[in-house]
Order: structure tokens, then C-alpha cells, then sequence
């Protein structure tokens, strides 16, 4: 009777998963359609020469009778097409830029291109009809002209006193069907990975999430290196600087007054050995041919430069820690910039990592929540890059677990360590991202019977509170004389924003809804990762969007808070913090970086809100009665899971082989 029972629970077990076969087939068809798609919409994949004159940030709005011409010598014996560095701008569509390449004075080729021909990237590519051959040590010249405004800005570089057009060499053009092939071989691969690591471990009678994490974690992490070239997310320049300025020592950045157009500037950054970032990675199209040709690169120490950054300048050492260790050890064995820096990543990714599974471990639930939303697409790449936002992210969710962990699975009194570790991670959530400090609410979440009486209980609320206090007004001091740098070119100013808000609070109301009203789908997306990389990365909706059904599902079906006392006080403590951060978020960039009187709030990026993910949705998460044996791991979410992160780097591994229109 036994043996007749578990034939049949075997038998629904086999025929539930063959119905789950045509929606796998029809996800990888639609994935592989997908990386076909961006592979034959891209004008090139190119190998950039390393003869090339990157834009110093500066770019030349081109008018009527504008001409620019740079000149120098080949040093490749192919050329197969250029770039230059354009952007649109909001007037002037009728006229065209003329674009000529010269070989010796003689003229190889010409190219007219309107407003709407201007890549969304940052450079846009010109191919020769026919390859220049045997060029290696003549003359080359670019030309740009203009006959009539066309709504078109030029990069260009001050060379010998001269404006000269900014430009790029493309002289080996990468297959696209191996390009295919080999990207497509990549996700493949780590499909067959996932599907072997759960056949391997799906007979263990308990399985752990965490464990699930990791392997998904590793293996797209090292997939994303490949596909992310360094510098290549938000930031990142800065940040590294920020990281190296750490890294030897200064906690505080430093400053200097500048004369720029007769008035005198406040600069926030540091001297630096000439080198520390190579100009041809500043750019917000980093390829992989350009690490390749910049991997070599060393510091000159006998020259220094005063890098500027004060947007990082802003984030408290603490914020850096693994990055840092990460260069300063490189730092030890090379002089290699681009080496340090992929060093700080490493460490980077390895502690959020390691702290992102110790957090799915002390949840008491919520633990495929965690797990779910630390593999989010954009939360891989701030694991994966020198940003701190990884670092924040991972500290809000062991931050989050641990309160549950005191409340829910701790018994008796909290001891020594244990008070240990929730202050340090106070000091993180503190100094991480000072917005985030709200989250320290959830302390009330920990009982009274934790503590050894009412009086320590107390105690504790009061020292608590004056470190929160002192670390964040404390930074917010030092931080504050820095805000002065990233207002270069915008009428900002904080100190009449907040005041604005002090007096008009339904005006900003106004604004705040309006905000919404425009953006919420935009912040809702980049949050699920349709824009990666340098926010250049286009993914399709129907790529990213899954994800916001797989976290419903397992808000909704996964009924793991059964035998909790998950009451609602603290599900509205979750809630109501999530959601005051998620409004201060809002005040905080309308005073940092939106001008005075504006309508709408600049600068918010959806990235900002996946820490509020966490709480927020565990907060809602309804208490069933129904309890599942055993760790419950929901493999077909994994799995697409595993199939949208792959396709996801797979089109930034496309992008990081070329540039696209």
C-alpha cells in the first residue's frame, strides 16, 4: 500500500514537470530569438584600436560652417571603419554633418548623417565600403563639417591648443555568427549547469535555499564579469577613485579651488599618480577590446593629477571596505589600474555574496525572497561592480533577517555577540547609504523578554539611537561641504530646496505625485534591469518583466510564515519604514540634484528602491495556514530565474563585443 502510494506521488511529480516542457521550450526560443535579434541589429562588432582620441567630456554643438579635423599616423595595416563621439541635442533637424576620412590627402570616403541616424550610444560607428589595406605608418585625417544647425553635438579634445574631433579606429570586424554562437553557447551552457545541479541535489531530503543562491550566484556573477567590462555601470570611474583614495589611507576626500570662467570653483576629489583610470574607459561604452588593449597600463608615479569626483566624495569610507581591501591587495603585487580595479570587484561581489546567504540562513522566512531579489538583474550588476549599492543592498537584507532572526528564532536572552553584531550592523546601515536609516525602526520589531530586563531594554534604545544619530549627522556634516562640486551645471541649491518643502509641503506633495505620475513605470523597470550596464543597455520589457510575476508568486504561494506569530504591528512597522524611505528617497534627490522650482524630482533611478523590496513585500506577504515539510524551493522560478539573467548578459556580453545603433 505503501510502495503504491509513492508510485503515485512519483508519478504526479513526473507528469507535473512534463507539463512545465513546452513553457521551457517556447522561454529558450524566445531567449535564443532575442540574442539573435541583437546580434543582427548591430552595426558592427568591432575591435577598437588603441589609436584613439576619447572625449575629454566636452562636445561642440555643430552649426552652420562648424569644422573640426584631427590628423595623425596609422599604426594598424587595416581599417574597416571609425567612430566619433555625437550626441543629439533638442534644436536644429534639417541639416546634416559630413563626416570624411583622408589616406594621405586623399579622400577614402564620406558619410552624411542626420539627427536621426546619431546612435543612442555614446559613439557612432562609419564602416568603409572597402577596407583601407597597407595604411600602417601614413597619414590619416578626420574631417567634420557642417553646412546647417543639425541638432547634433561632436565629442572633442584640446590638442596643441586645437578643438579636434574625438574619434575611435575600427580595424578588425568580429564575426556575428560566431559572435552567435559563442554567447548563445554561453547561456546554454549555464542552463545545463542549473538543471544538473537540481537533478543533483533535488533527492536531499531538506534543500537548502541558500545553496540554490550561490550556485545561481556564482555562475551568473562570472558570467557578468565577461559581459560588464570594467567602468562600464554608473559611476564606476568615480567610485574606483573614491576606492583607491580609501584604499591608501584618506577616509575624507580633499578639495581644491579652481578659477573656471572668471569665478572661483570648489573641486572635491584627490592627487592621484597620472594613469589611475586610461581616458579610453571613461566612457560610457566600455568594450571588451578596450580592456584588452588598456590591460597593460600603468601608473606614473613621477607625474600626479587631481581627480575629480565629487558625487563617491559623498559616501562614508565605510560604504567601500571590500573594494578597498580589494585594490590595496592588488595594489601590493601590481601597478596595473585596470587589474585593482577588477580586484575590488572580486571582493566586492565575494562579500555581498557571503553576506546575502547569511541572510537567507538566519530568516526565520522570506528566505526565497531574499534570494529572489538578490538575483534581480540590476542587483548582480551592483554585486558585480565597484558601486556601493551592492554592498547597501546585502546589509539591508542580513539587517532585515537578523531583526526576524532575534525576534522569531532566538531563544531566551540576547547575549554579548549577539548585541555585537546588531551594532555593527547599525554602523553599516548607517554609512551605507544615509537614506537606508530609517530601516533601523525595525529594532522595535526585537521583543523586550531579548533583553535581560525592561531597564537594559531602555538602555539600549538610548545608545542605539545616539550612534544612529552620530553617525549619520556626523557624516551628513562632513559630507555636506562636498555638495558644492556636483552642482557644476544645474541651479541647485539645498538649502532653499528643503526650505521650499518646510513652507510649500502640499506644492512638493504636487511635485512628488507628478514625479510619479510621469516616471513610476520607468523607476518600476529599471528596477527589474531593462536598463543595464551605463543605463545604455536596452533590455526588452517582455525580457525583465517575468520577474515581477515570480516575486508575486512567491509573496502569494510560498507559505513559509506558517508557525510564526507574524502579526500585523510588524507587518506595518515593515511596511510604513519601506514606504517613508521610498518618500525620502524622493526629498533626498530633490534636494541634491533637482533646481529650484522645478516641477517634476531629477535624478531617481530605480535601482535606488530594490532594497525596500525585502521588507516591503514580506510586510504584505499573507499568513496561510498551511505549512510546507521541509525547505520548499519553487524550481520553475528558479529556472526562469536562471534563463532571464543569462539572457540579460547575454545581450550586455553583445554590447561589450561592439556598439549598437
Amino acid at each position: 500500500m505503501i510502495e503504491h502510494m509513492k508510485m503515485g506521488v512519483l508519478e504526479n511529480q513526473t507528469q507535473g514537470k512534463k507539463r512545465w516542457i513546452p513553457a521551457w521550450i517556447g522561454l529558450i526560443v524566445l531567449a535564443v530569438a532575442f540574442v539573435g535579434y541583437m546580434v543582427g541589429e548591430s552595426r558592427m562588432l568591432g575591435n577598437v584600436t588603441n589609436q584613439q582620441l576619447p572625449t575629454a567630456g566636452h562636445y561642440q554643438p555643430m552649426r552652420a560652417d562648424s569644422q573640426y579635423q584631427a590628423e595623425f599616423q596609422c599604426n594598424v595595416d587595416k581599417i574597416r571603419g571609425i567612430e566619433l563621439f555625437l550626441q543629439k541635442v533638442s534644436d536644429g533637424n534639417t541639416g546634416s554633418v559630413s563626416i570624411r576620412l583622408y589616406h594621405e590627402e586623399e579622400m577614402v570616403q564620406e558619410w552624411k548623417i542626420k539627427k536621426k541616424d546619431v546612435a543612442d550610444t555614446e559613439t557612432t560607428y562609419f564602416p568603409l565600403d572597402q577596407v583601407l589595406e597597407g595604411c600602417k605608418g601614413d597619414i590619416l585625417s578626420i574631417e567634420v563639417s557642417c553646412e546647417k544647425d543639425a541638432g547634433i553635438k561632436l565629442g572633442t579634445t584640446t590638442r596643441e591648443n586645437v578643438e579636434q574631433p574625438s574619434y575611435r579606429i575600427i580595424y578588425r570586424v568580429f564575426p556575428k555568427s560566431l559572435a552567435f554562437a559563442g554567447v548563445c553557447g554561453f547561456a546554454v551552457a549555464g542552463m545545463i549547469a542549473f538543471i544538473h545541479y537540481r537533478r543533483k541535489i533535488e533527492t536531499v531530503k531538506r534543500i537548502q535555499v541558500e545553496k540554490i543562491f550561490l550556485f545561481l550566484y556564482i555562475m551568473i556573477s562570472l558570467f557578468s564579469f565577461l559581459a560588464i567590462p570594467i567602468f562600464n555601470t554608473p559611476d564606476e570611474v568615480n567610485h574606483f577613485y573614491r576606492i583607491y583614495e580609501i584604499s591608501k589611507g584618506h577616509l575624507i576626500s580633499d578639495t581644491k579651488e579652481v578659477q573656471k570662467d572668471g569665478e572661483e570653483y570648489t573641486v572635491v576629489g584627490r592627487e592621484f599618480p597620472e594613469g589611475l583610470c586610461p581616458g579610453a574607459l571613461t566612457t560610457r561604452d566600455v568594450s571588451l577590446w578596450d580592456i584588452r588593449h588598456h590591460w597593460n597600463d600603468r601608473l606614473n608615479e613621477s607625474e600626479k593629477v587631481f581627480y575629480e569626483f565629487p558625487n563617491t566624495a559623498l559616501y562614508a569610507p565605510h560604504s567601500y571596505i571590500p573594494q578597498a581591501v580589494g585594490v590595496a591587495v592588488a595594489d601590493i603585487f601590481t601597478d596595473f589600474p585596470v587589474i585593482m580595479a577588477y580586484a575590488g570587484r572580486v571582493m566586492n561581489c565575494a562579500v555581498i555574496g557571503i553576506l546575502t546567504v547569511l541572510a537567507i540562513i538566519l530568516a526565520p522566512f522570506g528566505k526565497n525572497l531574499i534570494a529572489m531579489i538578490a538575483l534581480l538583474p540590476m542587483s548582480l550588476q551592483a554585486a558585480n561592480s565597484l558601486s556601493a549599492d551592492g554592498l547597501a543592498l546585502a546589509v539591508v537584507l542580513l539587517f532585515t533577517s537578523y531583526i526576524l532572526f532575534l525576534r522569531y528564532k532566538k531563544k531566551g536572552v540576547i547575549g554579548k555577540k549577539e548585541i555585537a553584531v546588531l551594532y555593527t550592523l547599525i554602523v553599516f546601515l548607517c554609512c551605507c547609504k544615509i537614506v537606508y536609516v530609517p530601516f533601523c525602526l525595525l529594532l522595535f520589531a526585537i521583543p523586550i523578554e531579548r533583553f535581560k530586563s525592561r531597564k537594559s531594554f531602555f538602555l539600549h534604545v538610548v545608545i542605539a539611537g545616539c550612534a544612529i544619530v552620530i553617525l549619520t549627522f556626523g557624516w551628513l556634516a562632513i559630507a555636506s561641504s562636498f555638495l558644492g562640486g556636483i552642482k557644476a551645471d544645474v541651479n541647485v541649491d539645498t538649502a532653499e530646496q528643503l526650505k521650499y518643502i518646510l513652507i510649500h509641503p502640499l506644492r512638493f506633495c504636487a511635485t512628488f505625485f507628478r514625479t510619479l505620475e510621469i516616471a513610476w513605470m520607468d523607476y518600476f523597470m529599471q528596477m527589474l534591469g531593462d536598463q543595464m550596464g551605463w543605463l545604455t543597455i536596452q533590455i526588452p520589457p517582455f525580457i525583465v518583466f517575468p520577474f515581477a510575476f515570480i516575486l508575486a508568486a512567491d509573496v502569494f504561494l510560498d507559505n513559509d510564515t506558517e508557525g510564526y506569530s507574524f502579526k500585523r504591528p510588524i507587518r506595518a512597522l515593515m511596511v510604513g519604514t519601506s514606504v517613508f524611505i521610498f518618500f525620502l528617497i524622493f526629498v533626498t534627490l530633490y534636494g541634491q540634484w533637482t533646481p529650484v522650482g522645478q516641477r517634476w524630482i531629477e535624478g531617481i533611478q530605480g535601482r535606488y528602491f530594490i532594497p525596500l523590496l525585502y521588507p516591503l513585500l514580506l510586510g504584505i506577504k499573507p499568513q496561510r495556514q498551511a505549512a510546507r515539510n521541509g525547505g520548499y524551493v519553487p524550481w520553475n522560478s528558479y529556472g526562469a530565474i536562471c534563463m532571464i539573467d543569462l539572457t540579460v548578459f547575454c545581450a550586455m556580453l553583445i554590447h561589450a563585443l561592439g556598439n549598437f545603433i
